[in-house]
């Protein structure tokens, strides 16, 4: 759950623990999906990448030393549009300044995208599914994972594309992990290892065969993977509107641990 706002340390708002963790998850978030280009103004990490994921083409606020905050948005509308790129803001719970989610609202930035952060800290083995084959590869790239991706998602080719080169971009640990039924891929998703704490980034199952499990095991699956492998924490991201998802992931014991959601303005062309 979300911290309460009574205990901790406060820090402009904020518990000190919310803050921690904002500082902690987006971090690890940020290594583990990259963008291709970074650009640093005030504080303010600028992420641009010419692509269709929001995380890798957005603002992270987590630290700021200007003067005139929407003097500086303006700034960094000046840099998305020179690229002919949306400008995005990606809000935590916590950004610094405290108040930047109420200028960008002022000054005529959606919402999109509504999403939380949840984790589970591993403490011992739980069972899953012996009926199914469980597939763990550690790899630069799994032609044959994403391929199986590919299919389950129905992506347009050029997210697939921009997607793919994500993938190959990311300079950490990857697990590819697949699970089967009678010799088919049925569910995939991609870990990523940084210390002692692996990301899971697009867990999908075949649309033909949901509602039978296969996400729930593999997960348990995963779970005991990193347990045998020294990892102590699985985190990941669910969209609000991803009911299914956020109720299988509080059923295998994950919490809440803080949201976020992206501030967007139209690009000028």
């Amino acid at each position: 759950m979300l911290a309460n706002e009574n205990e901790g340390t406060s820090f402009i708002g904020v518990t000190m623990d919310l803050r921690q963790n904002v500082l902690l998850y987006q971090e690890l978030t940020n290594n583990a999906w990259p963008a291709k280009q970074y650009s640093f103004f005030n504080g303010w990490i600028v992420r641009f990448s010419h692509g269709m994921f929001d995380r890798t083409n957005s603002v992270l606020p987590l630290y700021y030393f200007g003067r005139n905050c929407e003097k500086d948005v303006h700034k960094i509308e000046e840099m998305y549009q020179k690229r002919h790129l949306n400008v995005i803001f990606q809000i935590p719970e916590y950004t610094s300044p405290d108040h930047l989610d109420n200028v960008l609202e002022n000054m005529n930035y959606k919402v999109k995208s509504p999403t939380t952060v949840m984790m589970k800290t591993l403490t011992h083995k739980n069972p899953y599914s012996a009926s199914f084959q469980y597939i763990s590869q550690r790899a630069n790239f799994n032609d044959v994972w994403f391929k199986t991706f590919q299919t389950f998602s129905n992506m347009p080719l050029e997210k697939s594309i921009q997607m793919e080169a994500i993938i190959h971009r990311i300079f950490l640990e990857k697990i590819f992990f697949t699970v089967k039924e009678d010799d088919q891929d049925v569910g995939v998703t991609l870990g990523v290892l940084e210390r002692h704490y692996i990301g899971i980034y697009s867990l999908l199952v075949d649309p033909m065969k949901r509602r039978r499990s296969f996400g729930y095991s593999l997960m348990r699956f995963i779970e005991n993977w990193c347990i045998n492998n020294s990892i102590h924490s699985i985190y990941l991201q669910v969209e609000h509107n991803n009911l299914a998802a956020m109720n299988m992931y509080t059923k295998l014991g994950y919490i809440e641990l803080y949201s976020y959601h992206y501030r967007i303005k139209s690009k000028t062309v």
